[in-house]
C-alpha cells in the first residue's frame, strides 16, 4: 500500500459519499485505501452515512477490491481520536488526512503524493494543499500563525493564498490538517494526536506548534485547492471541552508554565474550572509531554524568533 487516506466523519450524509468517491477518483493509478472512521455516538440520531459507508465498504471487500475501509469509534466524540484510530489501521507509511466534506481539485492530491513520496525525507515534515472554505467559492486560503507571547496564546487564522507569487513547494509556519499529507515517522515523533483531546479545537494547535519545537516543517503544495464545505455539522461542541483541548495543546507545546499562562490569561473559566483543567491536563498528558520533550529541538520562543517578521506570522 502506498497511501492511506484517513477520513473521520459523524452525521455527514450525503457529503461523505461524494468526498470518498472524489478522493478515490483523484487517486486513480495510485495504490491507496480510504479509511472512514465513523464517530456516531449512542445518543445521536443516525443518518444514512453510517450504514451506507459500512455497506459499501463491505461490498468492495467482497468484490475483492477492499480500497474502502469502515470503522466505528463510539467511546467518545473526538475528531482527533478518530484520526489516531485511522493511523493505527493505516497500511501505508504515508497518510493523507481529509475531512469528510471536501472535494479535491483536479490532480491536486495525486501530484502532491507523487512529489512527497520521493521527497518526504528531504522535506522533513508535512505537506498541505491550499483550501477554499466553501466548495463553490474562488478565494483560496492557507493559515497564518497568530501568536501573543504576553498571554501565551499560540493560534492561527485564515490567510488569503495567492498562488501566482508562490514557489511550487513553500514552507509556512502553520497550516490546516485538512488536506495534510505526512509520513508515519513524523506522527510517531509527535506521539500522534493527544489521546485526551475532546470534540473540537486543540488538535491543529498541537500539531503545528509541536512540529515546530521538534524541528519539523510544514509546506504548501501549489495545486488546485481542496474545496471545503463550510457549514454546520451534525453534532455540537461545548465550551469547557474546547477550552480543555486548547489547554492540552498549550501544555504539550510549552509544559506547565505555558499551560498555566494560557488557562489564566485566555480560557475565561471560573477559578474552580481553571484549577480543574490545569490539574487534569498535567495528570493525563504528562506521558505525552515527556515524549515531546525528549525529542524537542528548540523552545517555542526560539522557533518564533526564526519566523519573526514573516508575512504569515503575527506576533
Amino acid at each position: 500500500m502506498k497511501l492511506s487516506v484517513v477520513m473521520p466523519f459523524v452525521r455527514e450524509w450525503p457529503q461523505i459519499a461524494f468526498t470518498i468517491r472524489a478522493i478515490h477518483e483523484e487517486l486513480e493509478g495510485i495504490e491507496h485505501e480510504i479509511i472512514a472512521i465513523d464517530n456516531l455516538m449512542h445518543n445521536m440520531e443516525e443518518d444514512r452515512g453510517s450504514n451506507m459507508v459500512k455497506s459499501m465498504a463491505n461490498q468492495w471487500t467482497q468484490a475483492g477490491d477492499p480500497w474502502l475501509k469502515y470503522y466505528h469509534k463510539n467511546d467518545s466524540l473526538s475528531h482527533w481520536k478518530c484520526k489516531n484510530l485511522g493511523i493505527e489501521k493505516a497500511q501505508a507509511d504515508i497518510i493523507w488526512f481529509v475531512d469528510s466534506h471536501c472535494i479535491p481539485g483536479r490532480n491536486s492530491g495525486s501530484s502532491m503524493f507523487n512529489f512527497y513520496e520521493k521527497n518526504w525525507q528531504e522535506l522533513d515534515g508535512s505537506i498541505h494543499l491550499p483550501l477554499t472554505y466553501h466548495i463553490l467559492e474562488s478565494k483560496q486560503l492557507i493559515y497564518k500563525a497568530v501568536v501573543n507571547t504576553t498571554t501565551g496564546d499560540y493560534g492561527y487564522s485564515f490567510n488569503t493564498y495567492r498562488p501566482n507569487t508562490w514557489e511550487q513547494v513553500q514552507e509556512v509556519p502553520a497550516m490546516s490538517t485538512c488536506g495534510m499529507m505526512i509520513h508515519k515517522q513524523y506522527l510517531e515523533q509527535l506521539g500522534n494526536w493527544p489521546s485526551e483531546l475532546g470534540i473540537y479545537s486543540g488538535g491543529e494547535h498541537f500539531l503545528n506548534y509541536c512540529q515546530a519545537i521538534l524541528g519539523l516543517k510544514k509546506y504548501i503544495w501549489k495545486a488546485n485547492p481542496l474545496c471545503h464545505h463550510g457549514d454546520k455539522r451534525g453534532y455540537s461542541w461545548n465550551y469547557y471541552d474546547q477550552r480543555r483541548n486548547r489547554a492540552i495543546a498549550s501544555y504539550l507545546i510549552g509544559g506547565e508554565k505555558l499551560l498555566v499562562k494560557w488557562v489564566t490569561e485566555n480560557a475565561k473559566l471560573s477559578s474552580n474550572e481553571s484549577k480543574r483543567v490545569i490539574n487534569n491536563v498535567q495528570a493525563t498528558c504528562r506521558k505525552h509531554r515527556d515524549h515531546i520533550r525528549s525529542q524537542q529541538m528548540m523552545t517555542i520562543e526560539e522557533w518564533l524568533d526564526k519566523w519573526k517578521g514573516h508575512e504569515l506570522m503575527t506576533g
